[in-house]
């Protein structure tokens, strides 16, 4: 986690949603589950399993060896494919009845051939329900997106938004949307969630197809582990579907069996809140309910809850899975959005994170809902700090790839369920009233389609991967690590009072500072500094004709903003540099930049009304 180590012992993560059944997470049985450590409101695992990473180089005997060292019955899942699997197998394990988890654990760390071992940890959506208010509504040129439901959107002023669509406390997408950036179906966020409605017509357009695989035939085509694997894949009941909404205790049944239905409410929630279609109601026979952050993002999902439920196998698989395709298949992932948490030090979805710092994809995760500061008590995964060294596993990354966020409400207050931790939590975010999509019913009669309002953590993360996708929408260049840098400062320069010595940035995500161009292509050995320039009062309007120019160099490197306050300066020498901006009744500003050839960097102005100073 991010300055701490989490204990091996910890107390009890949130529980969410429902009373967990240990049913709920076997494929095809049922399966018990305990705690580990003091008291009932402990981690919890399921019991009867282990997973274990044997070392790269462990020979055929010795992994048989620990198997049997340890009661193994059966090896349930092999879990590391692909690229991943060099690194060392890594296996969920079936116990003889009578063997304790705990025991197990302490068998297989011995054996020469292990790695790593540790429990199937249970992981849970960070979700507060509601009692589930279903509405019909349109996109924001209709009568539900002025009428406060998707305040999470909203900005401080009206225009750019309609007339009653003014929330300081909202993430200020709008602003983004009026510069011209709705987003781009060329970023790629991947959801590991519940399976959710992928064909609801607020989300369809925005759904992953993977050109690698032919979905119907049966065959791993692209060779990656996961056949027909179109959508993304369910690591659930192991298929190519995300969104099987018909389940019974214990099982993935066909969808005809209706004998106990359960529906992906959650994860289609979360894609909604992400990037659901706007200004698609034209020429639908039917209204379509909600607009997301980003209008336009690619969507690869990996199925890793149901009911809300889930498995360090199911969580540890979904991230791998997604940095193999970046890894493998030059898909460029952004950011990986997880509003579930569970678990203990859980070195396995620990290992996927840092994997995944190394392809440079960020991960956006819920605090959590316990009311408790997690610098004491940590949450896991949203505590990791990938830049520590995994025992027994991966050498820390060379950054922090993890974005924590905490809940606020509309008026800016931290949700009372909130979790909090200056060390640990990152910024606040729309969390309360969040209205989004849900999945339709097979009794479901429109018109439009079925929402709902969700409070929790796991309402806000979502808000924030959607101001990534936002972010690489307009810098398609800029690597995952200055997106995230970028919405830090943001939020460091949106102090926040419920926010106050709790989070590290003091603040909440604001995407006011967004630009709403999109940066020019850059080669491989180009220098490149985009930004915007505006004026240092709430609203930040846009400084166009503003001159901005890198001082001593030795050819003329400068450009004016535009319309929109913007600017790009191409050929910039590399190395620490001093880049000024002038316009007549404004003072001066500079700033001392370092730049790296084929990294483009992002710095923006705020400039006061005043005298030019000149001479520095």
């Amino acid at each position: 986690m991010k300055g701490r180590r989490f204990s091996h012992v910890l107390p009890a993560l949130a529980v969410v949603l429902s009373t967990f059944t240990a049913s709920s997470i076997s494929q095809a049985q049922t399966v018990p589950v305990g705690p580990i450590g003091p008291g009932s409101g402990a981690p919890r695992y399921v019991e009867g399993q282990v997973m274990v990473k044997f070392r790269a180089g462990a020979t055929p005997s010795q992994q048989a060896a620990a198997r049997a060292s340890a009661g193994v019955t059966a090896t349930i899942r092999s879990i590391r494919r692909g690229s991943a699997a060099a690194q060392g197998k890594v296996e969920l394990l079936a116990l003889a009845p009578g063997q304790t988890v705990a025991n197990a654990v302490n068998i297989l760390r011995a054996q020469p051939g292990v790695a790593m071992v540790g429990p199937n940890w249970i992981y849970k959506s960070h979700v507060v329900p509601n009692e589930p208010r279903y509405r019909v509504g349109v996109n924001p040129n209709n009568f539900f997106y002025p009428n406060g439901e998707l305040w999470g959107v909203y900005s401080d002023a009206d225009p750019p938004g309609p007339i009653g669509t003014r929330n300081p406390f909202g993430s200020q997408a709008e602003k983004v949307w009026d510069k011209g950036n709705i987003g781009s179906r060329s970023v790629y966020i991947g959801v590991l969630d519940e399976g959710f409605d992928y064909t609801n017509p607020d989300l369809d357009a925005n759904m992953w197809n993977n050109p690698f695989e032919d979905p119907t035939d049966g065959v791993d085509n692209d060779g990656n582990g996961y056949a027909d694997d179109r959508l993304g894949y369910d690591f659930v009941c192991f298929d190519n579907n995300p969104n099987h909404l018909f389940y019974i205790k214990g099982g993935c049944l066909p969808k005809d069996d209706k004998d106990v239905l359960s529906i992906d409410s959650h994860g289609t929630h979360v894609a909604g809140t992400i990037g659901a279609e706007g200004n698609n109601y034209e020429g639908q026979s039917q209204p379509v309910g909600i607009v997301g952050v980003t209008w336009k993002v690619t969507f690869i999902y990996a199925k890793v809850l149901q009911n809300g439920t889930g498995t360090t196998a199911g969580v540890a698989e979904g991230i791998q899975y997604m940095v193999n395709l970046k890894r493998d298949r030059k898909i460029d992932i952004k950011a990986l959005n997880l509003s579930l948490g569970g678990g203990g030090d859980d070195p396995f979805v620990r290992d996927e994170i840092i994997r995944a710092a190394k392809q440079d994809i960020l991960i956006v995760a819920s605090a959590g809902n316990d009311n408790r500061d997690v610098d004491i008590d940590p949450n896991f995964p949203s505590g990791v700090d990938p830049r520590e060294d995994n025992l027994g596993g991966e050498t820390g990354a060379d950054y922090d790839n993890v974005i924590s966020v905490a809940a606020l409400a509309r008026d800016g207050t931290r949700a009372l369920f909130s979790n909090f931790g200056r060390t640990t939590v990152d910024l606040g975010a729309p969390g309360v009233d969040v209205y989004s999509l849900q999945a339709r019913f097979p009794s479901f009669v429109g018109p439009g389609v079925p929402l709902a309002s969700f409070n929790g953590t796991s309402m806000a993360a979502p808000h924030v991967t959607g101001a990534v996708a936002l972010y690489a929408a307009a810098n398609p260049t800029m690597p995952a690590r200055q997106i995230k840098n970028a919405i830090m400062t943001a939020a460091l320069n949106t102090p926040t009072a419920s926010m106050k010595g709790i989070a590290r940035t003091g603040g909440r995500l604001n995407l006011s500072p967004l630009g709403g161009i999109s940066a020019p292509p850059v080669s491989p050995n180009e220098t490149l500094v985009q930004g915007r320039v505006t004026r240092d009062i709430s609203a930040s309007p846009p400084i166009s004709g503003a001159t901005v120019v890198v001082l001593n160099t030795a050819t003329d490197v400068s450009a004016t903003t535009d319309s929109n306050g913007n600017f790009v300066l191409r050929n910039v020498p590399t190395g620490t540099i001093r880049i000024r901006v002038r316009k007549s009744g404004y003072k001066e500003q500079i700033k001392t930049v370092t730049v790296t050839a084929g990294s483009p960097l992002t710095v923006n102005f705020q400039m006061s009304t005043g005298s030019v100073i000149f001479g520095r």
